[in-house]
Parts: structure tokens; sequence; C-alpha cells
């Protein structure tokens, strides 16, 4: 009798294996998902990166070229060659002489009054 329960128990479906080999399969495709995902972040940062880089060089060239035109405008030999070129000088300002010229003549002065939304005229009147 103890051949027969020998043989019955071999064509039984051994649970406790199949159960270990589906949860290592299940852990091992996890992994491998785990994998495959933080890999395609890492190369979406690297260009990220890349891309933050090819900015920071261009700002640091405009800053240079920045900082070379600041340098050119505060050196005082920068300066008086301006001068001399657009012929400027000094004037006092006691002769300073201020004309009022009216540019429009006997037409109305307008501005814009831009907190209202509404045109102001010159001599009072409203349109």
């Amino acid at each position: 009798m103890r051949s027969k329960n020998k043989l019955r128990k071999t064509n039984q479906i051994h649970t406790k294996k199949l159960g270990r080999y589906f949860a290592v399969c299940l852990i091992l495709t996890l992994f491998g998902f785990v994998l495959v995902l933080s890999q395609n972040r890492i190369v979406k940062l690297a260009n990220d990166v890349k891309e933050l880089e090819a900015e920071l060089a261009t700002i640091e060239k405009r800053n240079d070229s920045l900082a070379v035109q600041i340098q050119n405008c505060k050196s005082p030999q920068a300066l008086e060659d301006k001068v001399e070129y657009f012929g400027l000088k000094m004037v006092s300002t006691d002769r300073l002489e201020v004309y009022k010229v009216n540019l429009l003549g006997s037409q109305k002065l307008r501005r814009r009054n831009y907190f209202r939304g509404r045109d102001i005229y010159a001599r009072g009147d409203a349109r």
C-alpha cells in the first residue's frame, strides 16, 4: 500500500513551489519594470540638464558682453572720447534760457488720462 500512496502523491500539484516560482517571477518583473522606468527618467533628466547648460552658457555670454558695455560706459577715457566725438561742452545753468513753444498752434492740446480712460483737453473742454 505504501507504493500506491507514493504514486498518488507524485501526481499532485505542488502549490507551494508553484506559488514561490510565481512570486519570484512577479518580483523580478516588477524590478525590471522599475529599472526601465528609472532609466527613462534618467535619460529625460540628462536631456533637461543639457538644455539648461546650453541656456546658462547663452546667459553667461550675454552677461559678459553687457559687462564689457558697462565697463566702456564707466571708464573715464571712454567718456572723454565720446564727449570729444559728439562735441559736447558743459554749460552753466545761469546761462540757460527756457522758451515755451506751442507746436500745435491754435489747436487744442490733448492728453490721455489713463486712469479714467477718457481724453482731457488743455483748455478744459470735454468731448
